[in-house]
């Protein structure tokens, strides 16, 4: 992968998922789609996924967030989709 390829993915139902980056790669992730009761945060491997600032959908509803969530190696995305599937998509800036 190159700087200005383009992230994506569509996450399955079934618990937490995890994005992470190939050592110094950086990514932007620009928009996340949730369904159902499903968060997303970092996440760095040991502490479980931050919270502060993410996102969550109530059962029934969809919702997209339009963000810059910087990403590396060592913080990357966790996406819990567990009542319906969620997807991302973003930019790699290094």
């Amino acid at each position: 992968m190159a700087v200005g390829d383009i992230i994506s993915d569509i996450v399955a139902s079934g618990g937490w998922r995890y994005f992470t980056p190939a050592a110094t790669v950086e990514i932007i992730i620009t928009c996340i789609v949730v369904s159902g009761e499903s968060y997303f945060g970092h996440y760095n491997g040991a502490d479980g996924p931050s919270y502060a600032g993410t996102g969550y959908a109530a059962a029934n509803t969809m919702n997209q967030y339009n963000l810059k969530m910087g990403l590396t190696n060592t913080n990357y995305l966790g996406l819990n989709s567990a009542a319906s599937d969620g997807s991302y998509s973003g930019l790699q800036i290094k």
